[in-house]
């Protein structure tokens, strides 16, 4: 009963040792109609100098009068479909911790930031803190029930998360549907060791991958000229056939060396993780090493 679509901003921000600032962004296109069905994107980052729409990596379709949930992988032109016996719940890193007196809790004070108005919406706003330079922003829509905004801040990240474009009315239902050109997988919900998407990870029988073949990462004339390298860190998922899926840096480094790894690991090719002898997809982080010797 509160339909909209949107585009989401997120700019991270990273300190490095040196006193620079490296910044990467994306942006999302979200949508949810009038049913509650819900499509939300995800993007790779990319540099402030990159001008172009970043490019998709996955769409996330939700339906709940079907308990459809869809996850549209769009390099293998694959929808993983699962019928949830339950809704899917919110996760718990991503939004305020509605306890944070509870024993364990990192949260150390709530604040009240009070309200601010958004295109005619009235958002309240919610800071957690760890420290005094270890915080999380939050500003809610009450008439939506969404976080208009989330900003995370540590001594070395700064993360925004910002709803930029917000038209509060019925989305087209393409935005809902599966292409005609994407094949449908039928994926049995959560089984132990994988998470909601269907993927994995170790334990619970889970045997992670095997990395067969792993082309060196080519340094850019920059780097090279500047003797400058490091460890990048990309994530992954490593489908059932072996071939590296949904790749994007994790802990980033400058001179065109994020790029240069995202283009090595794409290469990659592993033995599938399995589960009691079946090969299932599996989440990785891998270190992507530059070095002048």
């Amino acid at each position: 009963g509160a339909p909209f679509s949107a585009t989401v901003e997120v700019v991270s921000r990273q300190k490095l040792p040196d006193g620079s600032v490296f910044t990467l962004r994306t942006m999302n296109h979200i949508a949810r109609d009038s049913a509650g069905r819900t499509h939300n994107e995800s993007r790779r980052l990319v540099s402030d100098s990159y001008k172009q729409e970043p490019v998709l990596t996955e769409i996330h379709l939700y339906d709940p009068v079907t308990s459809l949930s869809n996850h549209l992988d769009p390099f293998a032109f694959i929808a993983r479909q699962t019928r949830m016996q339950a809704p899917p719940v919110a996760n718990v890193k991503s939004v305020p911790d509605p306890n944070p007196n509870v024993p364990g809790s990192p949260v150390k004070q709530v604040d009240d930031l009070g309200t601010r108005i958004f295109q005619g919406l009235t958002l309240r706003g919610t800071r957690q803190s760890r420290d005094t330079t270890d915080f999380d922003e939050y500003w809610y829509s009450q008439d939506y029930s969404i976080y208009m905004s989330h900003r995370h801040h540590d001594p070395v990240w700064e993360q925004t998360v910002t709803i930029t474009e917000f038209f509060p009315h019925e989305p087209d239902p393409v935005n809902f549907t599966i292409p005609a050109d994407y094949k449908i997988v039928e994926v049995a919900e959560r089984q132990p060791g994988a998470d909601a998407s269907g993927i994995y990870h170790a334990g619970n029988g889970v045997l992670p991958p095997t990395l067969i073949y792993a082309p060196d990462p080519q340094y850019t004339s920059e780097a090279r000229a500047a003797k400058y390298g490091g460890t990048a860190v990309v994530s992954l998922i490593v489908d059932a056939e072996g071939h590296p899926q949904n790749i994007h840096i994790i802990r980033h480094l400058k001179m065109g060396l994020d790029e240069q790894a995202l283009a090595a690991v794409t290469q990659y090719k592993f033995k599938p993780a399995t589960l009691e002898g079946r090969p299932v997809p599996f989440e990785v982080n891998i270190q992507v090493k530059f070095r002048i010797y």
